[in-house]
């Protein structure tokens, strides 16, 4: 799965596991939102999600157009559908590992 982490090493590194999950996600802060977010760091802070979509959840083209290269405030993004995998597949306690 090709994937955008954060920007400036904002994606923690390290060992955590699967949380809590949501179908979706909308923050006034950036004024962006993403369909199937599942947790692995602080109960919601960081997340794999689709790509950004605005409020109607329409994907922003030029923010899906930057996966594969560090774009994100520390989360990982996934193509919708690579997002909705994780979300239907992965269980909560699953190990997760973040490295260089």
């Amino acid at each position: 799965m090709t994937v955008s982490t954060g920007n400036s090493g904002s994606t923690p590194l390290g060992h955590f596991s699967i949380q809590n999950r949501g179908e979706w996600f909308y923050s006034e802060k950036y004024q962006q939102g993403a369909k199937w977010w599942v947790s692995f760091k602080d109960w919601g802070v960081y997340l794999f999600h689709s790509v950004p979509m605005d409020r109607n959840q329409n994907v922003l083209e030029e923010e899906a157009a930057q996966l594969g290269v560090p774009a994100s405030h520390g989360c990982i993004r996934l193509e919708t559908d690579n997002a909705r995998w994780i979300y239907d597949n992965i269980p909560s306690g699953t190990p997760v590992f973040i490295h260089e």
